[in-house]
């Protein structure tokens, strides 16, 4: 990780009654947040199986890691196309 440094005036921070505070997970309480999480989506109001397009077994994940492209580009689908042909080729 790159250590960077943000210019903060204690002045400013006091004067104008403000913080700093950091955050992980985007501040998740696990306690509450994944008990919510569960009742949504018993109640189907979170869709997770809409998530999934593909899935793979254990010996598969050279696959899945190779099905991983950049948000917004229809790779999975393009490699599911050339897998098929070059299967078909080598028949």
């Amino acid at each position: 990780m790159t250590d960077m440094t943000i210019p903060v005036s204690p002045f400013i921070l006091t004067l104008f009654q403000k913080r700093l505070h950091g955050m992980l997970y985007g501040s998740l309480s696990p306690s509450k947040d994944i008990l919510r999480l569960l009742s949504m989506y018993q109640a189907s109001q979170l869709k997770l199986k809409e998530l999934v397009t593909r899935t793979y077994v254990p010996d598969q994940i050279n696959e899945g890691y190779a099905d991983i492209t950049p948000a917004g580009t229809s790779g999975a689908s393009s490699r599911s196309a050339d897998r098929t042909s070059s299967s078909q080729s080598r028949q």
